[in-house]
């Protein structure tokens, strides 16, 4: 539920977390948070491609120590040898970075399958306002100056308040009445983000590079 009160400029969503929610955060900040986002996705890619292409040249070696002929195998193209392992190699690179997002999923999953994590599911509150936001649930209560705040990131699933590089509250996209909602309540946290005098015009870019 999105309650937005203009009269004294306060936001107030309430909302429960599900696993699904905390594997999807494991997946948007994989994609879009700094150290993976803006420098080691390329790296990524490109080691995702070499593993592909020694697979391709672990092939080569095993068919020579093994005194494989390869003119005896069934033709599958005229094209040289060279593409058809190019090709492979690539194949294999998307398939390695296609199930990093299965992998990154389960992962989240057993971490969080070995505990209770009472405080995490339990419906909350979070109520934000220009001077900063509190969080309360039937077992906390956290109150943060919007200087305190890492950054404030968006995907299709959930708008994340970050509190440092890898430790978000996340606010899912159910838990606004329509996307119009949504978007403004981003508008809105991103607003009151930017005027704590803490943030630099640096981190402003940052988010809107995000």
């Amino acid at each position: 539920m999105n309650n937005d009160n203009q009269a004294t400029e306060t936001l107030t969503i309430k909302t429960s977390l599900t696993l699904d929610d905390l594997t999807q955060f494991s997946v948007d900040h994989d994609r879009f948070a700094k150290t993976t986002y803006r420098r080691k996705g390329p790296k990524r890619f490109l080691k995702a491609m070499g593993f592909g292409m020694l697979g391709g040249v672990i092939v080569g070696v095993s068919t020579a120590f093994l005194h494989i002929d390869l003119t005896q195998l069934p033709v599958i193209s005229d094209k040289p040898f060279w593409i058809g392992a190019l090709g492979t190699a690539s194949a294999l690179g998307i398939l390695v970075l296609f199930f990093r997002t299965w992998l990154i999923k389960g992962q989240t999953k057993d971490m969080y399958d070995a505990g209770k994590n009472r405080s995490l599911f339990s419906p909350t509150n979070y109520d934000f306002a220009k001077d900063g936001i509190t969080v309360t649930n039937e077992f906390s209560r956290n109150e943060t100056k919007w200087g305190g705040i890492e950054a404030i990131r968006k995907s299709d699933h959930a708008i994340y308040i970050y509190l440092s590089a890898l430790a978000s509250w996340i606010l899912p996209r159910r838990a606004f009445e329509s996307d119009d909602d949504f978007g403004n309540a981003h508008k809105k946290l991103l607003d009151w983000y930017e005027q704590s005098p803490e943030h630099t015009e640096q981190d402003f870019q940052q988010e809107n590079d995000a």
